[in-house]
């Protein structure tokens, strides 16, 4: 789970602070027709931890799609595509995890109003 005004706050700040945060390369390989294909973004670092623990992602984890799309795409349309996340209430990250294909599911719930902030 992530509360939405920190996920939002992340985006807003742009992609270049998220790549500082996670330290990532893409993947790449080549089809038998010579077609360059990508494999999805291996995480190198993930900085601070603490901030991560929500999302269960570990180094070396490859991140091919997030709720069925693909991000073998241009940074900018990947950071677009997370944003317009951030105004639902879950996504669904594909990874891959030594070898293994396994989804890790990410609730993104509004921050609970205490009721002093209310006013009761």
């Amino acid at each position: 789970m992530v509360y939405r005004d920190e996920f939002e706050s992340a985006i807003a700040e742009g992609l270049q602070f998220f790549l500082q945060k996670v330290p990532n390369r893409a993947l790449m390989h080549y089809d038998e027709n010579g077609k360059r294909c990508f494999d999805g973004y291996l995480i190198e670092r993930l900085r601070p931890a603490n901030d991560w623990m929500a999302f269960d992602f570990a180094p070396g984890d490859i991140v091919t799609h997030i709720n069925g799309t693909s991000l073998g795409q241009q940074p900018d349309a990947i950071l677009a595509f997370v944003a317009e996340l951030a105004k639902g209430a879950a996504m669904d990250v594909a990874l891959v995890r030594d070898g293994q294909a396994m989804t890790v599911h990410i609730s993104v719930v509004d921050r609970p109003v205490s009721p002093a902030v209310l006013g009761k």
